[in-house]
Order: C-alpha cells, then structure tokens, then sequence
C-alpha cells in the first residue's frame, strides 16, 4: 500500500472533497483519512472495494498497483541511462529516453536525461547547438516552469548555460549563472556543518566534501591554465604540478577515487608540455606514471575502499567514471597519446616512449 496515500489525496481533490465528507460517506473520523493520507494507517482490507467503487477506479489503482509498475520501468529508463552515459553512448540514449518522455510526459527524471543526452550526442560547437536549440530551450522552459524538484531544476540550468555558451549567448547566459547558487551554498559543503560529531552522518559528509572540492579544484585550475593559450607551457606545468601536490596531499595512498582520471591526464598534459619546452627526461617520466597510473586503474576491482586518512573508509564505485568511447583506461591513454597529443614523432621514436607503449 506505498502509493494508497497520495493515490486517495489526488482522487479526493479531484472530486473537490474535503476529508470531513469523504469520512462521513466511509463512516470513519476525519482523523483516520488524514492518517490513510498521511500513510500512517491505511484502511480495512474489506473497505478497499467500498473506496475504490466511490471514485470509480479499480482497486489495484487505488493501491497504486499500475504506478508501483510505472515506478518499475522508470528506474529500468534511468538505470539504462546510468549504463550508457558511462560508456559515452549519446546517440542511442537521446533516441531510447525521446520515447521514454513520449511514454511519461510528466516524468522530470526521465526529461532532464533525454536534455543531457540530447546535448551530448550533438558537438558543442554552435552548428550542434543550432541543430537542438528549439527542443533543448523547449525542455527546459518545462522544467523551470512546472518541475518542483530543485536538484533537476539546478541540473537543467547548468545545462542550458553551455547550450547558450555554445550559441555566443553571452548575456543569457550570465542571467542564468546568477540564479545559480554559490559553491558554498552547495550540499556537500553545507553538509559539513549541519552534521555534528558524534553523529553517524557527519564524518562520512566531510569526507565526501573532501574529496568532492579537491575534484573541483582541478576543474577549475585546468579550465584557468590548461585550455588558455594565453599562458606559456612553463606557466601551464607549475599550475599543473601544483593541482597533483594537492592531489598527492589529500590522497598519498594513490587512492584517488573520482580524481583518478584526472591525475592521469595531468600527468599526460605535463609530460607533452616538458616535451614542447624541450625536456623530453621530465616528459617520459610524467608519461610512464600516466601509463602506469591507468595500468593500476584497469586492475581495480570496480568498488574500493579509500585507505588515505583525509577520506578513509569511504568507497569509490570506478565505474562512476564517465567514458567517451567504449575502452579500458590503458586503451583510453593509448589513443590519446597517439593522437590528441602533440608528441613530435622523434620524441615517438625513442625506445624509453615504445617501453611506455608497452606497459599500456
């Protein structure tokens, strides 16, 4: 009976009762049909039909039966996109959750997926934002307008802040960055202190918190150094040089949970920098930690545990991290070192870059 509840509550108001004449029809207490409401209590087995008759639906409708199956199939959507988002798979999703929107209009969780979905499978460039502009804005009008839960509200416009950034929407997009919250306003950082020792909850939403701002404090340092031009290679490795001090501070077990591929790629971003200024000795060193580091990735078991004291105890789940194409982390570093890099094909030649290859 999870659904009975706020199954009566919606019929109830659809007729326009109050629970005074419901429970004067039924022969109970105003009382006990809050309480049904409520889910504190429910009624009689043998009343069911009597109820179920006076709003004419079926019983297993007022039990909330066909909603319970609902519920079914749209954590089975959001599962499906849980897997697939992991995997970088953008096309197939948008086309699957399109029709799960179609199958449940109103279903916000289901909406603001097919809204990532549809923004991923397009370039971020602005033809791709072009090409989805009209639905994606459609999207989220519905979800600021009628969606009542904040979290799927917040998403949506973090999501339409890249879309307009994408589209040259400049001023539009700086309205909705305002609306925004602080990053000290953020759960995680809240969670803190509205905890206190030696509540069960608070050790756990500290640590949380750690290991959540040192993954956006890289963020931010890499968007900052390592996508300007503006700053030299020498500039861009003691920003980068810092952020894995930092790394190596919080987490000297190398247990870097939802940081692991970024202190992988930093490790790949420094060593094709020393490369550019010259320093191949430097550039193999970064290069073979970066190999190794995603070598000791793949070998993981999908869950661990956390064993640096700042975030002991805690778990990391590693397929919480995304991938743009379907490849363990050694394929993922082969490709990228082989073609995104900027490696000369004489640095490429020397035996010490084919030994790395080889531990990939």
């Amino acid at each position: 009976m999870i659904y009975f509840g706020e199954t009566l509550k919606k019929l109830r108001k659809e007729k326009e009762l109050t629970q005074e004449v419901l429970a004067e029809f039924l022969g109970v207490s105003f009382q006990t049909v809050s309480k049904w409401e409520r889910n504190e209590s429910y009624p009689d087995i043998a009343m069911l039909p009597v109820i179920a008759a006076f709003f004419g639906v079926s019983t297993d409708t007022l039990l909330g039966v066909d909603k319970a199956a609902d519920e079914a199939k749209i954590q089975k959507y959001i599962e499906d996109y849980e897997n697939q988002w992991r995997l970088g798979h953008w096309s197939e999703l948008s086309g699957t959750l399109k029709k799960a929107t179609v199958e449940y209009p109103g279903e916000f969780r289901l909406l603001i997926r097919y809204m990532n979905s549809l923004m991923n499978a397009q370039s971020n460039d602005r033809d791709g934002a072009l090409a989805i502009s009209s639905e994606f804005q459609s999207i989220y009008d519905n979800i600021q307008n009628y969606c009542t839960d904040d979290s799927i509200r917040l998403w949506a416009k973090r999501m339409i802040c890249s879309h307009y950034k994408a589209l040259g929407k400049t001023e539009e997009m700086e309205k909705i960055l305002e609306e925004m919250p602080l990053m000290k306003n953020s759960r995680d950082y809240i969670a803190t202190y509205l905890y206190r020792s030696p509540d069960n909850a608070h050790e756990p939403a500290c640590k949380n918190a750690v290991s959540e701002l040192v993954y956006l404090l890289d963020g931010a340092i890499f968007n900052l150094y390592g996508l300007n031009m503006a700053y030299s290679a020498q500039e861009q490795i003691i920003a980068l040089k810092a952020m894995l001090h930092v790394f190596d501070s919080v987490f000297p077990d190398g247990d870097y949970g939802k940081s692991y591929l970024q202190v992988i790629y930093s490790n790949g971003h420094l060593a094709h920098w020393h490369a550019e200024i010259g320093d191949n000795e430097t550039a193999y060193k970064y290069l073979r930690t970066c190999a190794e580091l995603a070598k000791k990735f793949d070998a993981m078991p999908q869950v661990t545990e956390h064993t640096s004291f700042l975030v002991n105890g805690m778990s990391f789940d590693k397929q919480m991290i995304s991938k743009s194409h379907e490849e363990s982390m050694c394929g993922r570093m082969k490709r990228l070192i082989n073609d995104k890099y900027p490696l000369s094909e004489e640095f490429k030649q020397d035996v010490k870059f084919k030994e790395i290859m080889n531990i990939l």
